[in-house]
């Protein structure tokens, strides 16, 4: 049983060929072999190389999510409410400047883990997929909410909360199950918002998903988007016009040396440390019973880096709770130790389709005026965060960096 629906579930909508049965008979790789689906072949009986190679035809061709929800159906809804024909769907124009002045006022606060800083939504056609991405795990929560009816902004966290489920490398396989009813859904009320149109092949893909998930892991285990990244790492590499692959290869040979070699240093100095720090400095704050400790504005990890900036300071304590806002760091006794203060007031951001605090989303304010000391070792995960209104009011929304454990 796997994701490809049938032709018979095909339909003509709106001069668009819709998907609306989600429980069209599934192909399984047996019925593909067989050639039962005869217009899916090419009529020459000419067999793919790919059927040799593949175990599964049916199930080792995966949907990627980075074109299949962040360049789809994503933009999709996107490009309605910026861009779409219908009043009752697109914002005005007052709206659309009130939203692109909060993408663009909570740029400090982004993370250096994302290559681009979010922008305005006349610019929407050019958002790169890590963009959408961005938009949809982590802004959308907070940047729509107080201008899509509660029906369109419910039905966008049912996208939210699911693809935050199943990207998630310790909740997709648990979860799973539940993600696909939020997808389901999200279909069916796509189709009761928009029309019978949107149910196009990509919106359709959306309750297939997690059986991708179950059987290869999270969706950032087989996106595309590590491909993506890479492309443009390798464009880099290029030093002239002339011989671009002899290029790459001899860089990338050069690359893969210098790690080994650097490897092998690490293993003879007996190197144990998954952190480094940087950036000494004295400026404090610090508390007396730690004021003879060495101070750091930088923690560099193997998947991230802690330093004492907006963008980058924001942490969840082991409890997975307390939200703690780093001021300094402090190296005592061979001990880290983290300054800073902690909100002390957290609530959920949204209660639909479950309430944002049970995947660790809060709302929080009221940072404690007290400065208190805690070890690196009681810090769960980096946090993502930012304002709720620009100029920020001193709430925020902050929830976890996905798959980005410190000490990993």
């Amino acid at each position: 049983m796997h994701n490809i629906i049938t032709h018979h579930s095909q339909a003509k909508t709106g001069g668009r060929v819709t998907f609306p049965d989600q429980n069209a008979p599934l192909r399984t790789d047996e019925s593909f072999r067989n050639r039962v689906q005869v217009k899916h072949h090419n009529n020459n009986g000419v067999k793919s190389i790919i059927e040799d190679i593949l175990v599964n035809v049916i199930e080792d061709v995966v949907l990627d999510y980075m074109h299949l929800i962040c360049i789809g159906v994503r933009k999709k809804d996107l490009n309605e409410w910026v861009f779409g024909k219908l009043d009752k769907h697109r914002f005005s124009n007052d709206i659309k400047d009130k939203i692109s002045a909060f993408l663009i006022g909570i740029g400090e606060y982004i993370t250096q883990i994302f290559a681009r800083k979010p922008r305005i939504l006349l610019e929407l056609p050019r958002w790169k997929a890590t963009e959408l991405r961005l938009d949809l795990l982590y802004i959308c929560p907070v940047a729509y909410k107080s201008y899509l009816s509660s029906e369109k902004y419910n039905h966008m966290m049912l996208l939210h909360v699911a693809i935050k489920i199943l990207v998630n490398n310790d909740m997709c396989q648990i979860y799973a199950d539940y993600a696909e009813s939020l997808l389901k859904l999200y279909v069916s009320m796509g189709a009761q918002l928009y029309g019978a149109k949107y149910v196009t092949f990509n919106v359709h893909c959306l309750i297939h998903l997690a059986n991708d998930v179950r059987k290869h892991g999270s969706l950032d285990s087989f996106s595309a988007f590590p491909f993506e990244n890479k492309l443009q790492k390798m464009k880099n590499l290029l030093r002239k016009s002339g011989r671009p692959l002899q290029q790459i290869v001899k860089r990338l040979e050069e690359i893969e040396r210098a790690r080994r070699d650097q490897v092998f240093a690490s293993n003879s100095s007996r190197c144990d440390r998954k952190y480094t720090l940087e950036n000494n400095h004295n400026l404090g704050p610090t508390l007396p019973q730690l004021s003879s400790g060495e101070q750091f504005k930088s923690l560099r990890f193997r998947n991230c880096t802690l330093t004492t900036g907006i963008s980058e300071n924001c942490v969840f304590l082991e409890n997975g709770k307390d939200i703690f806002i780093v001021e300094n760091i402090l190296q005592h006794h061979e001990k880290i130790h983290l300054i800073g203060r902690r909100f002390l007031k957290k609530q959920d951001m949204y209660i639909y389709p479950l309430p944002s605090s049970v995947i660790d989303e809060l709302l929080v304010s009221n940072l404690s005026q007290n400065l208190e000391s805690v070890l690196l070792t009681s810090v769960k995960c980096k946090a993502f965060r930012i304002p709720v209104t620009i100029p920020h009011n001193g709430s925020y929304f902050v929830c976890p960096l996905v798959n980005h454990s410190l000490f990993e």
